[in-house]
């Protein structure tokens, strides 16, 4: 039996996660030229990617879910033929991180929400499309969060009608060998107003047959203050106790150094412009001269036009004395990674230069001094260079939206939690800063922390890691049903990998020698969650818990039961 199979017996659609001892070993930055050396868990997870599994990799913001998918990305290309593999991603900005085109225009579907036939129709009747879908060996997809379980739907329906059938049976995507990350708890889906039933991509009916493997990536590099991890992960779920509520009211007010200037965090696009335009209108009436940067772009439309929706500017215009922020990876020992921020105090020509063109010297926060030269983004698909936009790979960093600040790291940032809206916001806006001292609130309203209630959290178990899978030969908790006395019985692959096939055992009410009643049962219960009751007198290695919905004598019972300090985890502690 496929490992596919076994989770879909055992997981439901509401089970996102297999947790994983995923631990990489560098920074989350998402450089294409880190060359760090693969932790033992990453080549786990390539070596899975080698045997065609399908995988869905989650984690809570830092944890170097794009960073890994990079690495996916080149090893994939090394499986196959390099045009037979398609980098796609929710948002232009997301694929723009990755070199990749939006799924949208991948799929050939545009971005209404017609009917699934309208769509396939549409997909059909467009030949380049219908070829990207026949020709696709493997389909990774960042972003999944802002994703809707209809659209999710769709494209597996259409990847299984469009492609064609090789093996006599109709596989789940046609046989694509699927790669989706993305954290549910961050941005959601933008939905028009309407209703949508299937909200996110795990309510998709397709959602649990998608993938052989699940992981999730648990150690956070951005953070490493052990008060704003916790902070970060109860406010992921929409969790704050009064602890949580002290160290933000602490954060409210704090004064700012004089010599530092911290850059803000809007939630909305007109709040951004406003205060960049402002700053530099300061300085250019101050007399500074204004350098005009304009994007060359080339390619075709569609697209040429999917690089507008990046986050390098069309026109980028700066001076000596402007705040700017790096958006693409220079040099990552150096710091000169996405997201640093720094002063521009020069223009100067470039060596070989011919002409007059004279570019930004960038005095970062970390004190390095660069001249940045423009640089290129593409919409790649195989080995083809669909559309290219050459560009100063700065954005102006006095103010900026949460929304392309995601997968950044900021040093510090100023923002207003109490103009924040939506599921999600607080906790993306957040988990940029790398330590408390870094972030300053100017306002803060704990009405607007919101995690959606759709998303489940992780369950409070042990779940097979992916060096035990691997192990196991790809085998889950149960691994088969073997015929017995009393019909089919389990054989139970247990945590310290001992495999037993479990019979029918008794239980007597006993009165002195006599046997009052007896109950025949397996001796088994499931066990994703437990009570705290029903848990008394076990030893678990480890447990999640949330103590703040305890009462009585609860607690003791609770904390009791695990074995060491680094086997408990807390969602939350009141």
């Amino acid at each position: 039996m496929s490992l596919s199979s076994h989770i879909s017996r055992f997981f439901s659609h509401k089970l996102l996660v297999l947790r994983s001892r995923f631990l990489t070993t560098t920074n989350n930055n998402n450089s294409s030229n880190n060359n760090c050396t693969l932790s033992k868990q990453q080549q786990e997870v390539l070596d899975a990617i080698s045997k065609r599994k399908s995988i869905f990799i989650t984690g809570s913001a830092g944890t170097g879910k794009t960073h890994l998918l990079l690495q996916i990305i080149k090893t994939l290309k090394t499986i196959y033929k390099p045009r037979e593999v398609f980098v796609t991603a929710s948002t232009g900005i997301a694929a723009f991180a990755i070199n990749g085109q939006t799924i949208h225009s991948f799929a050939g579907v545009g971005f209404s929400d017609a009917d699934t036939n309208v769509l396939l129709n549409r997909v059909v009747k467009n030949k380049f499309a219908t070829n990207r879908w026949r020709n696709v060996k493997a389909l990774v997809i960042d972003e999944i969060s802002m994703i809707n379980g209809h659209l999710f739907d769709d494209l597996e329906y259409i990847a299984r009608e469009v492609r064609p059938v090789l093996s006599g049976e109709v596989e789940s995507w046609g046989g694509i060998q699927l790669i989706v990350c993305g954290d549910f708890f961050q941005l959601p889906p933008v939905n028009k107003g309407e209703h949508i039933v299937k909200e996110f991509a795990f309510e998709a009916n397709c959602w649990k047959s998608s993938f052989d493997l699940l992981v999730e990536l648990t150690r956070v590099y951005r953070q490493s203050d052990p008060r704003l991890l916790v902070l970060l992960q109860g406010i992921r779920r929409g969790y704050t106790n009064t602890h949580h509520l002290e160290i933000l009211k602490q954060c409210c007010k704090r004064p700012i150094e004089t010599t530092v200037v911290v850059p803000r965090l809007y939630p909305m696009n007109d709040d951004v412009k406003r205060v960049n335009d402002a700053n530099l209108g300061l300085l250019r009436r101050s007399g500074k001269e204004i350098f005009t940067y304009r994007a060359n772009d080339k390619g075709e439309c569609p697209w040429k036009d999917q690089l507008k929706s990046g986050i390098a500017p069309d026109t980028l215009e700066l001076c000596i004395g402007a705040r700017v922020m790096l958006i693409k990876n220079k040099d990552f020992h150096s710091g000169l990674v996405n997201g640093a921020t720094g002063t521009v105090i020069n223009f100067v020509k470039k060596k070989d230069a011919k002409g007059d063109d004279r570019f930004p010297e960038v005095e970062f926060d970390n004190g390095i001094k660069k001249m940045i030269e423009e640089d290129k983004w593409k919409v790649i698909e195989g080995e083809m260079v669909l559309a290219t936009r050459s560009q100063v790979p700065l954005i102006l960093a006095w103010a900026l939206t949460i929304h392309k600040c995601q997968g950044m790291t900021l040093k510090c940032f100023e923002t207003d939690l109490s103009k924040t809206f939506g599921c999600g916001m607080v906790y993306v806006a957040l988990s940029r800063v790398k330590s408390l001292e870094g972030l300053h609130l100017n306002g803060f309203d704990p009405s607007k922390i919101k995690a959606n209630a759709k998303v489940p959290l992780p369950l409070p178990l042990l779940l097979p890691s992916i060096e035990q899978l691997n192990n196991w030969d790809n085998s889950s908790f149960v691994d088969s049903l073997t015929k017995g006395k009393w019909g089919h019985l389990p054989k139970v692959r247990f945590d310290f990998r001992i495999g037993k096939v479990i019979e029918k055992d008794k239980w007597d009410v006993i009165e002195g020698e006599m046997v009052l009643a007896t109950r025949r049962q397996m001796p088994l219960i499931l066990a994703w969650v437990f009570t705290i009751h029903k848990c008394q007198g076990m030893i678990l290695k480890c447990l999640e818990t949330d103590l703040s919905k305890a009462f009585g004598c609860m607690v003791y019972a609770a904390l009791s039961r695990v074995k060491s300090l680094g086997g408990l985890h807390l969602i939350g502690f009141c």
